[in-house]
């Protein structure tokens, strides 16, 4: 959303406060920090500081790449929302491939309740017919 806002036009600390203001529904402690972003941005002598205290505050190490991209790009004036879009893409690459991750990770975890409950299920309802007939119960 912060990629969004800044390719739209808005400033930085703009973007900040949309997207604070936004994410208030869903995210209290983000837009919390967020907003303290924006206050810091608009006080502050020195916006690296402020992204800087962003970055530390949430100890999260995507909010903390987020943080160094716009330190880095407003210190070697590289346009931001470039920065913000090569971030984005390596936050959702990371959260592919944890998902990936936790998706491989699913097979060995339900081999042992597969064979507990499924399995004795299946040979009553195969072979009970079978054994039904042998004993000659209809």
């Amino acid at each position: 959303m912060l990629l969004i806002c800044v390719q739209s036009g808005m400033s930085v600390e703009a973007a900040f406060a949309r997207v604070a203001k936004e994410a208030g529904t869903q995210s209290i402690e983000l837009a919390e920090e967020l907003s303290l972003t924006t206050a810091e941005l608009s006080y502050l002598p020195d916006r690296r500081i402020a992204f800087e205290n962003l970055g530390k505050r949430t100890g999260i190490p995507g909010v903390k790449a987020v943080a160094t991209a716009l330190i880095q790009a407003e210190r070697y004036g590289t346009p931001v929302g470039q920065a913000l879009r090569v971030m984005a893409k390596e936050n959702r690459d990371m959260r592919f491939s944890e998902a990936e991750k936790k998706a491989a990770a699913l097979p060995p975890k339900l081999t042992v309740p597969m064979i507990i409950f499924f399995l004795p299920v299946l040979f009553v309802v195969i072979m009970g017919p079978a054994v039904m007939q042998v004993m000659g119960v209809r």
